[in-house]
């Protein structure tokens, strides 16, 4: 296992802290409730136009608040800001309702119907670099009739809409004072109206948040929470036994069955609302020939990886949408290993002799794990792979920067296909968005799905686009991952999140259980 110098030497003092017990309050005063977490990375932005990783993801939820957000664990659409709301009949009408009274953080103020518009319209400003600006693609006009009620048109009905842009991490909504009074700074300085508010972050060290007691929807229980960047599931695992964190996050198929086993960790899971697998970048040769892509397709035992390798956290993927989804065929065409296909096809392409490419990858498991095997996998094609490991946060900006040949990432999405395919395989959406193939060959088989309103129609849309991508195998999904959580039993009323959330709202401390 690689780990980089900084992170043995957290290990060491995790160790440390657990032999001194950790500090304690001073002269007697009564103890706060605080909930230790381990966070994957280092964080990178809290700003939801960039945001792009799992880290900040479980940060930003318990910072922002949506109009509707989707119940923690679920697809159920519940109210957040907005109390009620109503859609046209043609179905290209939003109204919400808004909450009176609701609070910014840190004295910023009232949340009013004009911060949602600039939340919204800010993702289609250019100058922002909106990674969801696709999401938005098809909004003609966003008012606000007054103070408390927004009415966003859409050019076109769409029936994803909901749980693709306003559910989703891009409806996180911003005070328009703060973004524009901070600056840069907001990125790591948020404001928002959730049930936390940002207290501090140290690069390496720790993120810390506070419990906001103006929370219009009662305080939370647990009054401060800290983050410890732990890239290393070993290590995080480590913590949580000497009781120097309280519950982690994680994907490593050994630390599951570790943990499975010990009767004093707690363990949760949930199929998760994620897709992993390889991005190939149909940019640069010789992956610009499908033939090549679908060899490497054959070249890589998908099964063997989600057995052996990764301990059975997750079920083999054949499509690029997850089962849960609205949508899913597995009808689509599969690439079973196939030493002889793989080489017929590879000559096909003229690259009989194979050839070298890289596969860029973050210090995470999966992929840190599956990396070495697919390596071993594709030698038998004279297939040299360069394995190019990186930290989670400069992963994706090489990532948003399309230098790679090959980038292995999830993608964890809400269960309506319109944003797994908008945000992960549209021609828009190439980087510095997350469409890291750059491929655009379904573009327009999404386009009319995104606003087919008959339900028939358009689960025939959907199938067909992931037909498309799977003939075309402009990137390998392997598996569709389960969300996995280690804790211990002191913690109480955990949601297991589906969707990289971590919602702290519903949680306490029970000091007694051990």
């Amino acid at each position: 296992m690689r780990l980089t110098r900084r992170f043995v030497l957290l290990a060491v003092l995790i160790l440390a802290m657990a032999v001194a017990g950790g500090p304690g309050p001073a002269g007697g005063a009564p103890a706060i409730v605080e909930l230790r977490v381990r966070a994957l990375s280092e964080f990178g932005t809290m700003d939801p136009a960039q945001v792009g990783s799992a880290t900040d993801d479980q940060v930003l939820v318990n910072i922002y608040s949506q109009l509707v957000r989707m119940r923690t664990g679920t697809s159920e659409l519940v109210p957040e800001l907005a109390e009620r709301w109503t859609v046209s009949p043609d179905g290209k009408v939003y109204t919400f309702h808004v909450r009176r009274g609701v609070k910014w953080h840190k004295g910023f103020g009232e949340l009013t119907s004009d911060d949602v518009k600039f939340t919204l319209e800010r993702h289609l400003d250019p100058s922002v670099r909106s990674r969801r600006r696709a999401l938005f693609a098809n909004v003609e006009a966003v008012n606000t009739p007054n103070e408390y009620t927004i009415e966003i048109r859409l050019k076109q009905p769409s029936p994803g809409f909901m749980r693709t842009a306003i559910a989703e991490v891009a409806g996180y909504i911003l005070s328009r004072k703060a973004v524009t009074q901070l600056g840069r700074e907001h990125a790591l300085n948020p404001i928002g109206t959730g049930p936390y508010v940002w207290d501090r972050y140290r690069k390496g060290s720790e993120l810390v948040l506070v419990a906001n007691e103006e929370y219009f929807n009662k305080p939370a229980r647990i009054k401060r929470v800290v983050w410890l960047p732990i890239p290393e599931d070993v290590v995080a695992y480590t913590a949580l036994q000497a009781g120097n964190i309280d519950l982690m996050y994680f994907r490593s198929g050994e630390v599951f069955r570790q943990a499975r086993a010990n009767p004093r960790v707690v363990v949760m899971t949930a199929s998760a609302q994620s897709v992993r697998g390889i991005y190939f970048n149909t940019r640069r040769a010789p992956l610009t020939d499908r033939r090549v892509r679908q060899a490497i397709a054959h070249m890589i035992n998908k099964e063997y990886i989600v057995k052996y390798a990764l301990h059975g956290t997750g079920q083999v993927a054949d499509s690029v949408i997850s089962p849960q989804t609205w949508g899913y065929t597995s009808n689509v065409r599969k690439y079973p290993p196939d030493l002889e296909k793989a080489k017929q096809l590879l000559r096909e392409a003229g690259h009989e002799q194979g050839f070298k490419i890289n596969l860029v990858y973050p210090f995470q498991d999966p992929y840190q794990t599956w990396a070495p095997v697919i390596q071993d996998q594709l030698r038998r094609v004279n297939i040299t792979v360069e394995l190019v490991g990186l930290e989670f946060v400069s992963a994706i900006q090489r990532a948003s920067r399309g230098d790679y040949d090959m980038f292995t990432l999830g993608l964890t999405r809400p269960p309506d296909p319109d944003v797994y395919f908008s945000t992960g395989w549209y021609g828009p959406s190439a980087p510095p968005g997350q469409a890291f193939t750059f491929y655009d060959g379904a573009d327009r088989m999404i386009d009319q799905a995104r606003s087919e309103v008959d339900d028939r129609r358009r689960r025939a849309l959907v199938e067909q686009v992931q037909r498309r991508i799977a003939e075309d195998v402009p990137g390998l999904p392997i598996y569709y991952a389960f969300s996995m959580v280690a804790m211990h039993p002191k913690v109480k009323g955990h949601l297991v999140g589906i969707l990289n959330d971590l919602w702290l709202h519903s949680m306490s401390i029970d000091e007694r259980a051990r």
